[in-house]
């Protein structure tokens, strides 16, 4: 970790001096905090992690810390949370993943023309041929950086942010509507899905939210299981700060069915949950129930697709922020600054490298590379 960090901070880094680099711990003499231990995915966190092998053999707390692990992925919700906190009226925020190098000047020439009060999340998508019928998916990709603009920022608050997205994980996971397979499915489009999340989870909030030990929580959640005739699958949660977040670990099939019917006639659903103020829940569609399949399964559950981009794209959407797409200027892809350059001169690429203003996937030698190989090209152009 220490050569990645001393290779940022003596590249682009530099060039911003308001920023929070979060690591599994803290080195202070590199600039790198841990994540605050009110959080579950913290290396330091207050609560102990839950045994999920009772639900799940081969599950193992480990596998939460791997690259596209559970609490890997997580890390940048609260890295986001952080930043919001401790620069509260920046006009954009930058999430960036550390093998990415970042434009200080590109970021500030195209960000001077964008609008910060403005509700926007800038990210990285394909290039799509014109004509090109399927629809746009329903999110963008981190990978080079994501690009938040002040008010959306404002509008993800603590509560709000890690609700979305104990809601992305209780769509995908008891509904089977996930935005990345399956027609992309998004819940929002799905009123059964939204009304059986808020119904679920003011269940679970009242209840169990105000445990402060992870004994204390499981048995909240145990007792509220017990009683489940609703499909709420409360077993499936942790105790996430500030509210508790659905955190499922089987695979399941789907069998539509109707409504349960203590669902549809809870007493005080509307007052308890403001999505549903202006609905009518006896006309609500029949949903999807689900069942878990069989334990071969089991771990492939929470995917490589299972990412904070998915999750951060869909908490914005609800936040009410556009999803700006960029396929050219942000660059996914592997590729160095002589392959920028040899595919310039041969014509196959749409943008000068000069117009690049977030490379992914280098490693430190190429990031040093890239950086020093771009100021002398481009600072000079500029």
């Amino acid at each position: 970790m220490a050569e990645r960090v001393t290779t940022l901070q003596s590249t682009w880094l530099a060039n911003f001096p308001n920023k929070v680099i979060f690591g599994d711990k803290a080195e202070k003499e590199f600039g790198v905090d841990v994540v605050p231990s009110e959080y579950y995915c913290s290396r330091i966190s207050q609560w102990e992690p839950r045994d999920f092998t009772k639900l799940r053999a081969n599950y193992t707390w480990d596998s939460e810390w791997k690259s596209r692990g559970r609490c890997t992925q997580q890390r940048f919700l609260y890295l986001l949370l952080k930043m919001r906190n401790t620069h509260p009226d920046a006009s954009f925020y930058l999430l960036i993943d550390d093998d990415s190098w970042v434009s200080s000047t590109g970021a500030a020439q195209f960000l001077s023309q964008q609008n910060a009060s403005d509700k926007f999340l800038i990210g990285y998508t394909p290039f799509r041929e014109p004509g090109t019928v399927s629809p746009e998916p329903p999110y963008v990709w981190s990978g080079p950086g994501f690009i938040f603009s002040g008010a959306t920022v404002k509008a993800l608050d603590p509560a709000f942010l890690m609700t979305q997205a104990s809601l992305w994980e209780f769509s995908c996971a008891f509904h089977d509507c996930c935005d990345y397979y399956r027609n992309t499915c998004q819940a929002d489009d799905h009123p059964y899905i939204m009304y059986h999340f808020n119904f679920c989870n003011a269940r679970l909030t009242e209840a169990c939210g105000g445990t402060n030990t992870t004994d204390k929580f499981e048995s909240c959640i145990f007792e509220l299981d017990k009683h489940d005739e609703d499909d709420c699958h409360y077993n499936h949660t942790v105790p996430e700060h500030p509210v508790p977040m659905y955190y499922d670990s089987f695979v399941r099939e789907v069998i539509w069915a109707a409504p349960p019917a203590s669902f549809m006639t809870e007493p005080n659903l509307t007052q308890r949950n403001q999505a549903t103020d202006e609905i009518n829940l006896e006309s609500v569609e029949a949903g999807p129930l689900l069942l878990p399949k069989t334990e071969e399964d089991l771990d492939t559950m929470w995917n490589s697709q299972q990412g904070c981009d998915h999750v951060l794209s869909f908490a914005a959407r609800q936040a009410g922020a556009k999803l700006v797409r960029e396929s050219f200027r942000l660059s996914w892809s592997h590729k160095s600054f002589d392959e920028w350059e040899r595919e310039q001169k041969a014509g196959e690429s749409a943008v000068d490298v000069c117009e690049v203003f977030a490379q992914h996937q280098l490693s430190t030698d190429e990031m040093k590379d890239f950086d020093k190989k771009w100021h002398d090209k481009c600072s000079i152009a500029a």
